[in-house]
């Protein structure tokens, strides 16, 4: 006798001395909660059967998600089986990677194929196919996957622009998955489990999935805070043991060659290629808190991950326009807006754009964020007095093509970059302002003479990130007369504007956003725009000048992305009005 259990994303059979698991390819992109149940279904589903050997099929996936490690965590320790007898049929390299990189290969028996682990296990092939464990639906196409399952929004037929779109293809890959529920139960179970080694790791390989950019330990009274920085915005994964957590942070300290007995001083390190899968280096601040030590990481993706100008949010007339600034033989580009608005992405971009084999590139960065192959990368270093302008004095000595200066702090690197800019180098930097005609009222303030500003300065990118609308969890609404006002739609074109918004759900962290887009504002210089510098005229009188040139603002192109169902009004004006 066999008891059967069937879901939409797999089926099982068990039997009194083994058991069969089988996945359908829809397994990747089933919600935790679902999983969770059919995890305890299929243990309730053994009960009062002793010595079962299980065998479970991954043949369908090719990647294996926190939702799925978790469902395989939560079957093998609510199981209580014996060593030796949970298999899992992995045909993925991928899949069996990600096993390795969280420690449990030691606990669970690993094979390419579903015989071979069968074979392993002791389990006869002829038993197996005559108890039904081979006449599986999943197995139609001879290949482990099912034709025709697809992922859809949760509204069809919203509108969406190509950003959304985008948006849906990575939201329905299996390890984009936002599920925060089901990323604190397996990175607390592999800590338990697996130990720090495994769980730190892991913890890399999930938050570059993410597209986190930092990753907090805060000690509180109640444990230590492990979250995310997710689209600019903190989340909370898990609140971790104080014992096992301090753990994890001193092998993080052991990997970035730091002093793991000094916990009383701030410390600074760094892990080289801290994911193989992700190719991304890892920045680590410590520090003393009242509850004990604080640790920050920040995960820095290799440049060679990088997008083109075309999928950064710019429009084609933005692009145009900076392709043809970037092209450009000499003078320099500024990028510019705050903390957090993507402006060393933007600039990486065009970096490496003129990244040639026949070009000089130097970047003068602190730190250096990301590491570029043919780029000669320079860190700064206050200590010895080397700062941007002294490392910029001694490049411009070594015949440049191209030269990145990581920011424009003070006005001696200012005059530096700008006197080589008019020397037949190509120079880029961000600087601290609002918006694009602000730039020039920042370089006036350290002192640029207003001829060597009309003379050097080709382009000026202002931009901020606004949030995504989940492609998963979403939902059209026509606007009110209010909103229709903000988009600056005039009262007829309201109520034939269909808008889109996110539905606050696991999969994007209950927010309704997944994934960043730019929004860009595009000042080239023009015959008009370069003689108003020229004349010392008010930022505004420039700023005017470049919108009848037809620069975009900042606001207009946010709007443009409203309309276009890529983010929302709330994102819109939180962006613009800090």
């Amino acid at each position: 006798m066999s008891a059967e259990t069937t879901f939409p994303f797999l089926r099982s059979d068990v039997h009194r001395t083994h058991a069969m698991v089988e996945l359908a390819p829809t397994f990747g992109t089933a919600p935790w909660t679902d999983l969770e149940r059919a995890a305890s279904s299929l243990v309730a589903e053994s009960h009062g059967k002793s010595n079962v050997r299980w065998v479970v099929d991954l043949s369908p996936l090719t990647q294996l998600n926190s939702s799925g490690m978790a469902f395989l965590l939560r079957l093998w320790k609510d199981l209580g089986l014996r060593p030796g007898s949970f298999a899992l049929a992995c045909p993925s390299s991928d899949v069996r990677e990600t096993i390795a990189t969280a420690g449990m290969g030691k606990h669970w028996t690993i094979g390419e194929s579903r015989e071979a682990v069968m074979r392993t296990l002791g389990l006869r092939m002829e038993e197996a196919r005559s108890s039904g464990m081979f006449a599986s639906p999943f197995r139609s196409n001879g290949n482990g996957a099912a034709a025709g399952t697809s992922v859809t929004p949760a509204v069809p037929g919203a509108s969406v622009g190509p950003e959304s779109s985008a948006a849906h293809a990575t939201e329905s890959s299996p390890l984009a998955r936002r599920e925060p529920s089901a990323l604190r139960h397996e990175l607390m179970q592999i800590l338990e489990i697996a130990g720090p080694a495994p769980f730190v790791d892991l913890l890399f390989d999930r938050a570059l999935s993410l597209h986190a950019t930092d990753v907090h330990f805060d000690p509180h009274e109640d444990g230590m805070h492990l979250r995310f920085r997710v689209d600019g915005l903190m989340h909370e994964i898990a609140i971790l043991p104080m014992a096992t957590a301090v753990q994890a942070i001193s092998r993080i300290k052991l990997m970035a060659q730091m002093d793991i007995t000094e916990k009383r001083l701030a410390q600074d390190g760094h892990i080289p290629d801290a994911s193989k899968r992700h190719h991304a280096d890892v920045r680590i601040g410590t520090g003393p808190t009242i509850h004990g030590e604080r640790a920050v990481l920040r995960l820095m993706p290799d440049a060679t991950n990088f997008v083109g100008l075309g999928d950064l949010g710019l429009t084609e007339d933005q692009q145009r326009r900076l392709e043809k600034s970037v092209t450009a033989p000499s003078g320099i580009m500024l990028f510019v807006g705050p903390v957090g608005s993507g402006k060393s992405t933007t600039t990486y971009t065009c970096l490496a754009m003129l990244n040639r084999p026949e070009r000089s590139v130097v970047t003068i960065e602190d730190p250096v964020e990301r590491r570029m192959h043919g780029v000669n990368q320079i860190q700064t270093d206050t200590r010895i007095e080397f700062g941007f302008a002294a490392a910029l004095r001694g490049v411009l000595r070594q015949d440049p093509d191209v030269i990145m200066v990581g920011e424009i702090r003070d006005a001696e690197t200012a005059h530096i970059a700008v006197r080589a800019s008019m020397t037949g180098v190509r120079v880029l930097s961000t600087l601290h302002a609002s918006d694009t005609a602000s730039a020039v009222d920042v370089l006036r303030q350290f002192d640029i003479p207003p001829m060597f500003i009309a003379d050097s300065l080709n382009a000026v990118v202002a931009q901020r990130l606004v949030r995504k609308i989940c492609g998963l969890q979403r939902e059209s609404f026509t606007p009110d007369a209010g909103l229709g006002a903000v988009l600056k739609l005039s009262p007829e074109a309201v109520g034939a504007t269909q808008l889109v918004r996110g539905i606050p759900a696991d999969v994007n962290f209950f927010t309704g956003y997944n994934g960043r887009t730019g929004i860009y504002e595009v000042m080239t210089m023009g015959p008009g725009i370069r003689d108003a510098i020229l004349a010392n005229q008010p930022s505004a009188v420039v700023f005017d000048l470049s919108r009848q040139h037809g620069m975009m603002t900042l606001e207009e192109a946010a709007i443009q992305k409203v309309l276009a169902g890529v983010t929302t009004i709330e994102e819109m004006l939180r962006v613009l009005t800090v």
